[in-house]
């Protein structure tokens, strides 16, 4: 289903993989997990254009997206909870490998580099460029491993797990 989210543009999201299945149907609780782990490993923040031709994303939704981002980083940091998920990605680290996408360490690196005080400077557009300028000379802004498909110029291209 192609559904607007986080911009204008719509993107193909598959509803049926948030079913819980399993195990994870055994109680309320595994059930909201399931939910909540689902969202987290196939919804995604688009920092930079996809290179999808099915997900066309403007540069407004990519600068909306982005100020997303960075108000996320700016709440984990103001409630003091940087350490705790910083502990949660080691164990990841440990079973599945280093993040393959742009971390909220990531993101504290770049608006460091740019000075950027606060998200509501990237409403600025030339802050905002600044912000994906530097982004881009960044290893790790290239998200390396994906899990959905994509169909690029008219053909199917299967994108490898990261298991």
């Amino acid at each position: 289903m192609e559904y607007p989210l986080f911009s204008s543009a719509p993107r193909e999201i598959d509803f049926s993989q948030f079913t819980p299945r399993g195990h994870y149907t055994q109680s309320q609780q595994l059930t909201r997990y399931f939910k909540a782990m689902m969202w987290l490993g196939r919804i995604e923040l688009h920092l930079t254009s996809p290179k999808s031709i099915d997900n066309i994303q403007t540069d407004a939704g990519i600068q909306r997206q982005t100020i997303d981002a960075v108000l996320i980083k700016e709440l984990v940091e103001a409630g003091n909870t940087i350490s705790r998920l910083g502990m949660i990605d080691d164990i990841i680290k440990y079973f599945v490998g280093e993040s393959h996408n742009v971390t909220l360490p990531n993101l504290a690196s770049v608006t460091n580099s740019i000075n950027l005080l606060d998200a509501h400077e990237l409403l600025d557009t030339t802050r905002w460029r600044e912000f994906q300028d530097t982004l881009l000379t960044k290893s790790f802004a290239f998200q390396r491993i994906l899990s959905q498909l994509l169909r690029r110029c008219g053909f199917l291209e299967v994108q490898p797990s990261s298991i």
